[in-house]
């Protein structure tokens, strides 16, 4: 019988959505012995992860080796629904997993790779549960009766970047201009509800930071990428997604 799981690095009251879940095998005698997968709500934190080189092609072909989306449901039941992205990825020792920013879930040590290789993804389930089981407390999203579903939502945009800047991002930018504190608030929770549930949920922290750096030069052109980026992942074309987070990195690198 395998070893307990067990969360070795984080917080089990506030997981972050992102993870490595390893697991060990027992005397091994060659080749892998450390059997590791990557898991995260944010499809930016692959780029950064696989520390791919910078070709757009050879990023996109690594990403078509994800394992996919790790629990998927029907939204219709009023539940926190997040997409996870897992990738395999190798690992040296213990010590480097311990040095990553992400949470370390331990899944245990076996005698075959076949049960190694069953433990991570099966604890990579059960951590994404508990994860959305976090964002379900925290919520606090006015539902409609008849369709449990947000009053505004993303569901059925014509044009997504569209609707976001006429009704969010321009508004904010607005209250923060003016020092409008309550109502940059009220916009922010209501953008946050607008885009629960969806693909590029993990994105929108990223925009709000954008919108609120007004003395960015660079603001007007970060604040259109983003919502690109959150157009290209609400579509899965990550080949166009790869290529607009790298301008991204490169604007913020200047």
């Amino acid at each position: 019988m395998g070893d307990l799981i067990k969360l070795v690095k984080g917080d089990a009251n506030n997981l972050q959505g992102k993870v490595s879940v390893y697991s060990k095998l027992k005397e091994p005698k060659d080749g892998e012995h450390i059997f590791r997968v990557y898991v995260t709500t944010n499809p930016k934190d692959m780029f950064e992860k696989l520390e791919a080189p910078d070709s757009i092609m050879e990023k996109t072909k690594i990403l078509e080796t994800l394992i996919g989306q790790i629990h998927t449901a029907s939204n219709k039941s009023g539940l926190e629904i997040v997409p996870a992205f897992g990738l395999h990825l190798p690992v040296e020792s213990e010590e480097e997993l311990l040095d990553s920013k992400e949470d370390v879930l331990f899944a245990g040590e076996y005698s075959h790779r076949i049960r190694c290789v069953d433990s991570v993804g099966d604890s990579a389930k059960i951590y994404m549960l508990n994860f959305e089981e976090q964002l379900q407390r925290k919520s606090d999203i006015n539902l409609d009766i008849k369709g449990l579903m947000p009053k505004k939502s993303y569901l059925g945009a014509k044009n997504l970047a569209d609707e976001l800047t006429k009704n969010y991002v321009i508004p904010l930018a607005d209250a923060v201009q003016y020092g409008s504190k309550a109502e940059a608030a009220r916009l922010k929770a209501e953008l946050h509800d607008y885009c629960m549930g969806s693909r590029f949920f993990s994105l929108v922290p990223d925009l709000i930071k954008t919108i609120e750096d007004k003395a960015n030069p660079n603001r007007n052109t970060l604040i259109s990428l983003n919502l690109n980026l959150i157009e290209a992942i609400n579509a899965e074309k990550y080949e166009d997604a790869a290529s607009i987070n790298k301008d991204i990195k490169q604007i913020k690198s200047r």
